[in-house]
């Protein structure tokens, strides 16, 4: 099962392709239990605002004994410092908050509202006997895929890549957040498996976002169908031998 928001649901074609095992992709808001996301704008038309994800997905392995292994992934870096880099989402829902139903948490900054929800998701699925693959960020990039590695005006201003690459600096830079959450979560956890998708897009000084004609975003952040299969190769392996 994979939790969390479309973080989440974009590792689900690589893993379906990867597997035979059968694989549930449930969520679209950050899988932080009795943390929830607020935004500026249009509040009651986003998907986080009605339905409490977690608790419903805690529902769904409640029913389902069968599943063993619990994929958590989100896009950690928003989520974290709540800065939306999207010009179409930034227009669409403005600022985003976090709050937590949890009386004496109501001070708490962002990331450890975050690192709070977190705990008690892992707790929650601990108790249950689950296993947990906690998968870090994927790349993003400053604009739509397209417009980065194909788009000739973009090339020409200095705003894009011809070789459709991003400096691993810049993608450590987004993370620096990142590091310290799982840090935390891993001295809490530690059975927690943590998969790092840096070594699948990187190398030593470059994260590619396409190669060979085959582009591994679809849009600024979310992972194509050859960018899910790239992570479902890595993950793949993980959930048997963990599943053994």
């Amino acid at each position: 099962m994979i939790i969390g928001d479309s973080h989440g649901n974009h590792l689900y074609p690589g893993l379906v392709d990867q597997t035979s095992e059968g694989i549930f992709s449930g969520g679209t808001c950050p899988p932080l239990l009795d943390v929830f996301l607020y935004v500026e704008k249009n509040q009651g038309d986003h998907p986080c605002a009605s339905t409490d994800f977690v608790r419903k997905n805690l529902g769904i392995l409640d029913q389902t004994p069968s599943i063993h292994t619990v994929i958590i992934s989100a896009y950690w870096r928003p989520v974290l410092d709540g800065i939306i880099l999207n010009k179409a989402e930034q227009e669409r829902w403005g600022k985003t908050t976090l709050r937590s139903n949890i009386t004496n948490e109501a001070d708490l900054g962002r990331p450890d509202l975050v690192l709070e929800g977190l705990t008690r998701t892992i707790s929650a699925l601990h108790s249950r006997g689950k296993r947990i693959i906690f998968v870090r960020d994927t790349p993003e990039l400053v604009n739509d895929v397209r417009a980065y590695c194909l788009d000739r005006p973009a090339l020409l201003s200095g705003t894009s890549s011809p070789d459709c690459t991003i400096p691993l600096e810049t993608y450590k830079g987004y993370r620096l957040k990142e590091n310290e959450l799982v840090m935390q979560l891993m001295s809490r956890f530690n059975d927690l498996v943590v998969v790092d998708p840096m070594d699948v897009f990187c190398d030593d000084v470059l994260c590619y976002v396409m190669k060979d004609n085959a582009p591994y975003l679809r849009d600024q952040h979310h992972l194509s169908v050859a960018g899910s299969g790239l992570i479902g190769q890595k993950l793949a392996p993980i959930i048997h031998k963990i599943g053994d």
